[in-house]
């Protein structure tokens, strides 16, 4: 299902996931570490570019319960119960920055760089 967005890249190290996204744009991928060694088990990303054009990496935890979040460090820890469902709400749903007038994101990413 989530091929069926565009939106996953597969595997990937970071540097390759940052230079594949366009301001506001999201995708999905494995990370490979940066020396291309293969673990047994691969964590899964969102890789994010802010209206500002910084890049950030943020983790893909599936709860106890079975339900998916996005973990960066967000005041209300929203899940949802499948990963289709996470990519649908952040490519639909922005947040406007309380710093920069008409500067929409996907994320709070305002808040790596502020004291808010």
């Amino acid at each position: 299902q989530i091929a069926e967005l565009g939106k996953y890249f597969g595997l990937k190290t970071a540097q390759e996931a940052s230079g594949c996204t366009t301001p506001t744009a999201l995708r999905l991928y494995y990370q490979m570490p940066p020396d291309s060694s293969f673990p047994s088990r691969l964590p899964l990303f969102i890789v994010y570019q802010s209206s500002d054009r910084n890049h950030f990496h943020f983790p893909i935890v599936q709860e106890g319960n079975g339900r998916w979040r996005v973990k960066y460090g967000e005041s209300k820890k929203i899940t949802y119960p499948n990963l289709l469902s996470l990519m649908r709400h952040h490519l639909n749903y922005l947040y406007a920055s309380p710093f920069v007038p008409c500067a929409f994101d996907s994320f709070e990413v305002w808040k790596a760089y502020t004291s808010v």
